[in-house]
């Protein structure tokens, strides 16, 4: 008799263009209603600091970098999540933040994304860094 085996964790992904594009859409549709537009551009570069940034200079434009590289499948998906959580805060905030707006955000997508970084959204930036998070 065959166990069922859980799903496994594709480790090192390297996000393609296509691959961006599709999990966008994916996610817009199930998280945003499809009330995201696109990225004007996305860059997929090395970076020392970010797992990835959302540039914007009005409601109307946004570009992203990526890096080339991620610990996991799951982990670049809650990556491209919290940039979506804040082109969704810019088209009716007019800013982005990591507070209770985007914090709100984490349940659902914790239900598309199974990944352990959630405790909150923002916790993403700590997953695989090296270091620890320290709750004030």
């Amino acid at each position: 008799m065959m166990r069922k085996m859980k799903n496994p964790i594709i480790r090192n992904w390297r996000p393609e263009q296509e691959d961006i594009r599709m999990l966008f859409d994916a996610l817009n549709e199930v998280i945003f209603d499809n009330k995201l537009p696109y990225f004007d551009r996305v860059i997929i570069r090395r970076m020392r600091s970010n797992w990835a940034v959302l540039w914007s200079d009005d409601e109307s434009a946004f570009e992203l970098e990526v890096r080339p590289i991620y610990p996991t499948f799951d982990f670049f998906v809650a990556t491209l999540a919290h940039e979506m959580v804040h082109i969704y805060q810019v088209l009716t905030e007019g800013k982005r933040h990591h507070g209770n707006s985007f914090k709100k955000w984490s349940p659902k997508i914790r239900r598309y994304c199974d990944s352990p970084i959630y405790d909150s959204v923002s916790d993403l930036y700590y997953y695989g860094t090296g270091y620890t998070k320290i709750s004030a």
